[in-house]
């Protein structure tokens, strides 16, 4: 009920302008935040009781580049494109 009357606060108060759906919208959202900041345990996101035989794999091998990584790589490519061949 919360998550319909904050989506509706959204579209109503922020996009479409309307005050009172507005300060709605920032109330639920204030206290969807203070309850984040303020627990202490972890939120469970996925939770499965496995068979027995069966396993679970969690790994990386090649995680995302950050997007400070991604400017770099794009100011170095565009470095090499725009620079004059040697020859």
């Amino acid at each position: 009920m919360l998550n319909y009357l904050r989506r509706r606060a959204q579209f109503k108060g922020v996009v479409g302008g309307s005050r009172g759906w507005t300060i709605l919208w920032a109330v639920l959202m204030g206290g969807r935040l203070l309850r984040r900041i303020t627990s202490d345990a972890p939120e469970v996101v996925f939770s499965r009781k496995l068979q027995p035989g069966e396993s679970v794999v969690i790994r990386s091998e090649h995680p995302e580049p950050s997007k400070r990584q991604q400017r770099k790589q794009r100011k170095k490519e565009e470095a090499t494109r725009t620079s004059p061949s040697a020859g």
